[in-house]
């Protein structure tokens, strides 16, 4: 269970960020982001604890972890480029 609250903290972190570095601001604009990052968190970490030997463990688990935010920053990053390109797109 807490290895799922940190992984929805690291998904909150990567999206954030994420946020941060595309140049489209506004208050609206930042959901996207969040939930792009707490899927790939959610996601990574879960693939992780499921296919290691810590399977089944309830304790905090580093690697899921690192996982978890290596997957929310690889789909946040996906979302940047995607939204960038199509944004691009559909301007000219």
């Amino acid at each position: 269970m807490v290895d799922i609250l940190f992984w929805i903290a690291t998904g909150v972190l990567s999206g954030w960020i994420g946020y941060l570095a595309s140049w489209t601001k506004g208050s609206d604009r930042v959901r996207p982001y969040l939930l792009v990052g707490v899927v790939g968190g959610v996601l990574g970490g879960t693939l992780t604890h499921e296919t290691t030997a810590t399977k089944g463990m309830l304790s905090l688990d580093p690697t899921s972890i690192f996982n978890a935010l290596i997957a929310s920053a690889l789909m946040v990053t996906i979302f940047v480029v995607v939204t960038s390109f199509f944004g691009r797109a559909s301007s000219s």
